[in-house]
C-alpha cells in the first residue's frame, strides 16, 4: 500500500477506484502519468483526441489512461469541485415558478442550489410560515441518491442545536422528493470571506460556534463530511447555522452502516487526506475541514487550491502549507498551532474533538477587550458600514452557552451488554436506554419527555440531591409497545430550576411553564442550554 504522503495524482485515482489490470512498467507509468495530468487540464470533449495522439500507438498506455479518465468522471459525480466564486450552474431539475403548489407548500421563488438539490423559498399553507424547500435534482433520482437525500433529512432532523439548521419534514409530492427546513435570512461564510471579511476575532467566533454545532452532531453519531464556508450561514441576527447535511454519515455501533463507504464524497479543498483515498470518514475528517476553514479565515487564502479537483487532492495529500503566521503576522501563534494540529495528514495524530477546538478558540479570543451589551445593541445601526458585521462580538463569547453533550447507551436484552447507540438508530419495544450527560462547566441537569398530550420530567429522580455537576448518568428507560418518535429534552441550567426538580407529569401552570421553556431553548435562554433527542422505536 502506498503511504498518502507520497501519493501522486495518477496514483490517487488508482487508490480511489482500483486498477483494472496489471500495473504498467516504470517507463509506461511515467508516460501514463504525464498524459493523464495533461489531459485533466483540457475540456472533457478534447481529452480523447489528445490521449489517442499522445499514446502514439501504444495500446497499453492508451487503455490505461482512458480507464483512469473514466474513473475521474465517475468520481466527479460525487465530488464538488466548483471553484470559489464560480457562477451557479443550471441544475437538471423540475423548475418551479412562483405559485406552484408542492404538497402543502406554495413556491415563492428560487433562492439557490446546494448539494443534491435546488432550494426554493416557499410558504407552508398549514402553519402559515415561510420555509426553505430543497428539491431533489432530476439527475439524482437513482435509488442510492434518493436514500442519500432522505438521509440528509433524517440526519439533520435528529439534531437540535442553536447552530444547526432546523428540519421541518421530509416529504413527497407526486414523483418529487423535498426537504422542508427553516428559512434563514443572511449570508454564507463563503460570501462573507469573499466580499466583506470582518476582523479575525469575529471570524474566530464564527468558527467557535461552528465547532459547537459539529460537536453536537458528532455526539449524536453524525459526521457532516462536507463542511465548508458555503455550508455555514451567518443570519441577520448574528447567529451561526451549519447547513447541508446532504452527504452526512451516520456512525453507530448498533450495526447501521452507510451504503456508500467506497464513494468519494465532498469538496476537494476541504477533504481530509484519508477520505480522498476512499477510507471511511469520521469526526476527524470534519476537524480537518474546519482546520482548512480556519486557515482560510486567517491567511485570507486557501491552503490547498489546484487547477482542478484531482490536482487539489494532490495538494491535500502531499503538500504542507506554510504556517498562517508567515502569511498573516498578526495571527496569534496559539492559533497557528491549533490550525497545524487540525491539518495533520495522519488522522490518528490530528486534534481529537470539536470540543477541544471550541475551547482553544475561546482561549484565543477571550483575552481581547469585550464589547458591552449596550455597545452591541447600539452597533446595529453600524452593520451596513461594516463596523459590526452581523453582530458577532466578544460579548457573545463571554456569555456563551455551555457545551452540552450526551451519549445514548442502549440494551437490547438483559443478557446482552449495553452498546453506544446513535439517535438515527431504530429501537424495538422492550429495549432499554439511558443517557450520559456532560457539560464543560458544572450545572444542573434535567431530562423532559414531550408529546402533544403531556410533558413529564424523567430526570432527576425523586430524592436525588440537587447539586451542580459536570456530568451525570440518568436511570434506564424502557421503550413501550406504542411505535413512534420519543422526544426527550436534555436541559442544563446554571442555577437549580424548581419547576423541573420534581419527577413526573407536569400539569396546569407547571406544564405551561415547561412547554414555554422547551419552545425557547433552541433560540437560547440565559443561563440555560438544551438539546432535543428524538429516538425512533417500533
Amino acid at each position: 500500500m502506498i503511504h498518502p504522503a507520497t501519493t501522486s495524482v495518477t496514483q490517487q485515482i488508482l487508490l480511489l477506484s482500483g486498477s483494472m489490470g496489471p500495473a504498467p512498467d516504470a517507463r509506461q507509468w511515467k508516460r501514463v502519468r504525464e498524459i493523464l495530468e495533461a489531459a485533466l487540464e483540457l475540456p472533457a470533449d478534447q481529452r480523447a483526441t489528445y490521449v489517442r495522439a499522445e499514446a502514439g500507438g501504444d495500446g497499453e498506455i492508451l487503455d490505461e489512461v482512458n480507464s483512469l479518465l473514466e474513473r475521474v468522471d465517475a468520481t466527479a459525480t460525487f465530488i464538488d469541485h466548483s471553484p470559489a466564486g464560480a457562477p451557479e450552474t443550471a441544475s437538471i431539475s423540475r423548475e418551479m415558478q412562483a405559485g406552484h403548489q408542492l404538497g402543502h407548500y406554495e413556491i415563492v421563488e428560487r433562492i439557490g442550489a446546494g448539494g443534491m438539490g435546488v432550494v426554493y423559498l416557499a410558504r407552508d399553507g398549514r402553519l402559515d410560515r415561510l420555509a426553505a424547500l430543497k428539491v431533489l435534482n432530476a439527475r439524482h433520482e437513482s435509488d442510492d441518491e434518493r436514500r442519500r437525500f432522505a438521509r440528509e433529512a433524517r440526519a439533520a432532523s435528529a439534531l437540535t442545536h442553536p447552530n444547526i439548521i432546523t428540519i421541518y419534514e421530509f416529504g413527497h409530492a407526486g414523483e418529487i422528493d423535498y426537504i422542508a427546513m427553516e428559512y434563514i435570512r443572511g449570508r454564507t461564510l463563503a460570501d462573507l470571506l469573499k466580499q466583506d471579511p470582518p476582523p479575525l476575532a469575529e471570524l474566530l467566533e464564527i468558527a467557535r460556534q461552528t465547532a459547537l454545532a459539529l460537536a453536537s452532531a458528532h455526539a449524536a453519531g453524525i459526521v457532516h463530511r462536507d463542511l465548508k464556508p458555503a455550508n455555514i450561514m451567518i443570519t441577520e441576527g448574528g447567529a451561526i447555522k451549519v447547513l447541508d447535511f446532504g452527504i452526512a454519515k451516520v456512525t453507530s455501533t448498533s450495526g447501521e452502516q452507510s451504503t456508500e463507504q467506497n464513494l468519494i464524497l465532498g469538496t476537494p479543498t476541504y477533504m481530509a487526506p484519508e477520505v480522498a483515498v476512499g477510507q471511511p470518514a469520521d469526526r476527524r475528517a470534519d476537524i480537518f475541514a474546519l482546520g482548512v476553514i480556519l486557515y482560510e479565515m486567517t491567511a485570507k487564502r486557501r491552503p490547498f487550491q489546484g487547477k482542478n479537483a484531482m490536482t487539489t487532492l494532490s495538494q491535500v495529500m502531499n503538500q504542507h502549507p506554510p504556517r498562517v503566521e508567515t502569511i498573516n503576522p498578526a495571527a496569534p501563534r496559539q492559533l497557528g498551532d491549533l490550525i497545524e494540529r487540525c491539518l495533520v495528514k495522519d488522522r490518528n495524530a490530528r486534534l481529537g474533538s470539536m470540543e477541544e477546538i471550541a475551547e482553544q478558540l475561546d482561549e484565543i479570543v477571550a483575552p481581547a477587550p469585550r464589547m458591552s451589551r449596550r455597545w452591541l445593541l447600539a452597533g446595529g445601526s453600524a452593520v451596513a458600514a461594516g463596523a459590526l458585521t452581523y453582530g458577532v462580538s466578544h460579548w457573545m463569547t463571554a456569555n456563551r452557552q455551555p457545551m452540552l453533550r450526551y451519549e445514548i447507551e442502549a440494551q437490547k436484552d438483559p443478557a446482552l451488554l449495553p452498546y453506544r447507540a446513535a439517535v438515527t438508530d431504530t429501537f424495538q419495544a422492550g429495549w432499554k436506554f439511558r443517557l450520559r450527560l456532560s457539560a464543560d462547566r458544572p450545572g444542573y441537569f434535567y431530562a423532559v419527555t414531550e408529546t402533544t398530550a403531556e410533558v413529564a420530567v424523567v430526570y432527576p429522580l425523586s430524592g436525588q440531591p440537587a447539586e451542580p455537576v459536570a456530568a451525570t448518568l440518568t436511570g434506564w428507560y424502557v421503550f413501550d409497545q406504542n411505535p413512534g418518535i420519543e422526544r426527550i429534552w436534555v436541559v442544563w441550567a446554571e442555577k437549580p430550576q424548581d419547576f423541573l426538580a420534581e419527577p413526573g407529569r407536569a400539569e396546569g401552570a407547571r406544564e405551561a411553564r415547561v412547554r414555554q421553556l422547551l419552545q425557547e431553548l433552541p433560540a437560547g435562554v440565559s443561563g440555560m442550554a438544551g438539546q432535543l433527542i428524538q429516538l425512533r422505536h417500533q
